[in-house]
């Protein structure tokens, strides 16, 4: 039987509870200087393959472990929770970053998205989230200038950028936050986020710029995603405030590869200088 200690206590306790000898413990990924692995494929002596993940805080996982079996098959099915780790089923198959994505498929993946995000949860005021993001923008655009990723010219743009953009208000409700192609498996022909250590409560908006970021398309596959989404939620305030949510979207981006040092901060602080140019040449 393979050694725990990589697993952490909480993890641990989890595969231990599970009455089966551990066969195998595969790291899926790392992150930070030390290359901590945060997910581990786990085989199991009886032929059970469950995913283990191990979250920051007790707080998130707790989040996660409350909000995701609401979600239905959207999302991979946990199966126990203690502490700051989580054990979930594990989804086999190609994930859509390996297949080609047709527009029938992609509409498919934004009616998911859509679905989420009409689901009801107790909110606050949306004008005050509203001002509270508009801060948020404007310190994550300040903290990329204080590590030196900005220019005090380009950071002084996105801000005036953001501002201008900016909504009165925004609806907050069930995110995915990293639904992208590399964390979703097609399961029955439908997606399936197998990633969900991130489900969170934030502005809808804000999480379907975070889709944008984090999955590149042409334009007629967006319209084709949107045609999905729209199937549940209309689209129309994200659209007419999308340089906000790009600039919230990419900014958190790169300041997380920037700290985590999981990856370098180059793509999304291309795409906020993309967004420069594009106001300053006039387009949408």
């Amino acid at each position: 039987m393979p050694s725990t200690a990589s697993l952490g206590e909480d993890l641990a306790a989890l595969v231990s509870a599970v009455g089966v000898p551990l066969a195998a413990a595969t790291e899926l990924s790392h992150r930070g200087v030390d290359r901590v692995a945060p997910a581990f494929r786990l085989t199991f002596a009886d032929g059970t393959t469950l995913k283990g993940t191990r979250l920051e805080t007790a707080d998130t996982a707790a989040l996660v472990a409350t909000l995701a079996p609401d979600l239905g098959d959207i999302v991979a099915r946990i199966v126990a929770h203690t502490g700051s780790a989580l054990l979930s089923e594990w989804v086999e198959g190609d994930t859509l970053a390996t297949v080609a994505c047709s527009d029938a498929l992609l509409r498919r993946c934004g009616a998911a998205q859509g679905a989420v995000h009409v689901r009801t949860i107790p909110a606050g005021d949306p004008r005050e989230e509203a001002i509270h993001w508009r801060r948020n923008v404007r310190r994550r655009v300040d903290a990329l200038q204080e590590a030196g990723l900005l220019s005090g010219d380009e950071t002084a743009a996105l801000a005036a950028l953001a501002l201008r953009h900016a909504p009165e208000t925004c609806a907050v409700g069930v995110c995915l936050v990293d639904y992208c192609p590399e964390n979703i498996v097609l399961r029955r022909g439908e997606p399936c986020l197998i990633d969900i250590e991130t489900v969170s409560i934030a502005p809808c908006d804000y999480d379907l710029a975070r889709t944008w970021y984090r999955w590149p398309m042409t334009g007629e596959q967006r319209d084709a995603y949107l045609a999905g989404y729209r199937d549940h939620r209309d689209a129309s305030a994200f659209l007419l405030h999308a340089p906000f949510w790009h600039i919230a979207a990419l900014a958190n981006g790169a300041l997380f590869r920037h700290h985590r040092r999981s990856g370098a901060p180059a793509l999304p602080l291309a795409a906020l200088r993309a967004l420069l140019r594009d106001a300053e040449g006039g387009a949408p």
